[in-house]
């Protein structure tokens, strides 16, 4: 329904450019007056003029705001609110044609009003005087480079259908992984399936609310999601799937056409497990997809094994040697082979930082500390699955514990670690069990770290380790006025990587919990927890008294 309109006479002389940039300009500012037009004409023109040549595209699609003009060629700048046939775009369009133009030795500027148009100008000088001698080719006749245009010829092609939002039905095969894909443009959607069909089962929706919904109700292997959508966009969806107990873990791979905007490596933290800028390789998605349903279904089966372990211990102690053979096999390997490269990058993040701060600027600095931020999680995850691992083949050594001046220990540690934070800390007098006293320590420094963290929002943080007596049999509890949680969501809290609240808000592996269940199931102890949402939380465990002197002889 528009009109294109190409006025481009034959020139008196040829001009120098660069080929594939003069190609990139043309490209962008054509397809971006086709995006921003929805009625009337796109207008190309070229014309000599003293001692230039312009090219000029105009358009009478929705205009940039007066506002606005001055910004239209920063980098990553997006005008908010800006009517397109895409939800998003890369921000970098503009930018790149204004530094391409520049390198040209041209300039480029635009008029705009807004429900009128815009036009953008491109002028080149004339002649070769402007140019380095040695970028300076004769190559002259060459026949147009075509690759350069492909992804522009995509995404217009998606724009034909108006890219409205819906579901495309899912396509099953028996037996295989499903995938949920979440893209507001029909075409991409129904690209994305056309790909992943071929090796799982896939059910496309249209925007990040519907695919929330499709998750709770049937939480799928993996989710594929673009970034910018309607009534919930992809960080949304992925704050929404990880604040749930049922998704929390599922794997989510973010698409987005906006390469180093903030919002990727918002979602990273806030839990993404990789993404993909467009256009990508259908290669290179069916491998990252293929990865992470591989890993999920890796970290799924250890999840299933140690619940099955806690439920059937009995059953399985006669295969007691072999595990413990396969848990030294895997905590060597952790060790050694995950470790190094972690203190290569944590040690060479801040090498780059204490050396060459000046060249990175603040967002390469930035980038930095998050690297190394990352590798130090990581490190601690690998800790918290060593000492895991090591909980059930370590051997007790029982005797009496003085639980108190332990629990003080923890305590004085904890403050230390956090100076700045002032928190009432109080210990009962005369705690004691019959135990493992490395053990117990394990148990000690995870459950009152957790009421520690969760604390660290609270106005006035209280933690308090105590016990009850039950029977003549000590209870033991550590309670907070921290944020607390859903007592609904108790169920598997005590199996590795299970979270109720996401990384964002409290730092965590999800591991330490996991650890204390299993020392005190080797206590013959029972451990749970009680809880209420920004009402604090009460973890309690019994563990043998320690023995009378009578008992003793």
């Amino acid at each position: 329904g528009l009109k294109l309109l190409v006025d481009c006479p034959p020139l008196a002389e040829p001009v120098y450019v660069d080929r594939s940039q003069w190609e990139k300009i043309v490209l962008n500012l054509v397809s971006n007056a086709f995006k921003f037009t929805f009625e009337g004409a796109i207008e190309v023109r070229l014309r000599a003029t003293d001692g230039h040549v312009e090219l000029s595209v105009m358009d009478t699609g929705t205009g940039i705001p007066a506002g606005e003009l001055p910004k239209v060629f920063d980098r990553f700048h997006r005008v908010e609110g800006a009517q397109g046939r895409s939800f998003e775009g890369t921000g970098i369009g503009l930018a790149l044609v204004q530094e391409l133009v520049q390198q040209h030795g041209g300039s480029v500027r635009v008029e705009s009003v807004v429900g009128k148009g815009s036009t953008f100008v491109v002028a080149i000088p004339t002649g070769r005087d402007h140019l380095p001698e040695d970028r300076v080719s004769a190559g002259g006749g060459l026949a147009a480079e075509e690759t350069g245009a492909a992804p522009f010829l995509l995404e217009a092609k998606q724009w034909v259908t108006g890219g409205r939002a819906g579901t495309t039905d899912a396509l099953s095969i028996a037996g295989q992984a499903r995938v949920l894909v979440a893209d507001d443009n029909a075409d991409m959607r129904e690209y994305l399936v056309r790909l992943l069909a071929s090796r799982w089962t896939v059910e496309a929706v249209g925007d990040g609310q519907a695919a929330l919904e499709s998750a709770l109700e049937h939480p799928p292997d993996l989710i594929v999601s673009d970034v910018m959508m309607p009534r919930l966009d992809g960080v949304g969806l992925l704050r929404a799937l990880r604040a749930n107990v049922k998704t929390s873990t599922v794997p989510v791979l973010l698409l987005s056409a906006r390469a180093g905007e903030e919002a990727i490596v918002s979602g990273l933290e806030t839990g993404a497990d990789d993404y993909l800028v467009k256009p990508f390789s259908a290669r290179e998605l069916l491998s990252r997809v293929g990865t992470h349903l591989e890993m999920a279904r890796v970290r799924r089966a250890a999840t299933e094994a140690a619940t099955e372990l806690a439920e059937t211990r009995a059953a399985l102690l006669k295969d007691l040697n072999r595990k413990n053979k396969e848990l030294e096999t895997f905590s060597y390997t952790v060790s050694h082979d995950l470790r190094a490269p972690l203190r290569a990058i944590d040690g060479f993040s801040h090498a780059l930082l204490r050396e060459h701060a000046g060249q990175l600027g603040p967002t390469g600095q930035d980038y930095l500390r998050r690297v190394s931020a990352a590798a130090q999680r990581m490190g601690e995850l690998i800790d918290d699955l060593i000492k895991l691992s090591r909980v059930e083949r370590t051997e007790l050594r029982r005797a009496s514990v003085d639980l108190t001046r332990m629990g003080q220990r923890v305590g004085d540690l904890l403050a230390k670690s956090s100076p700045e934070r002032r928190v009432e800390f109080i210990v009962h007098d005369n705690l004691s069990a019959q135990a493992d006293a490395s053990l117990i320590e394990i148990v000690l420094e995870n459950v009152l770290g957790n009421a520690w963290k969760f604390t660290a929002k609270t106005t006035s943080p209280r933690v308090e380790f105590g016990s009850l007596e039950n029977n003549g049999y000590p209870t033991f509890f550590v309670r907070d006025n921290g944020a607390g949680f859903d007592q609904a969501h108790t169920e598997g809290l005590f199996t590795p990587f299970q979270r109720l609240h996401s990384a964002a808000q409290f730092p965590g592996t999800g591991i330490g919990l996991a650890t204390v269940s299993r020392i005190v199931d080797r206590h013959a102890g029972r451990v749970w927890v009680e809880g209420k949402v920004d009402g604090g939380a009460t973890v309690y465990w019994t563990l043998p008294p320690p023995k009378r002197r009578s008992q003793a002889q």
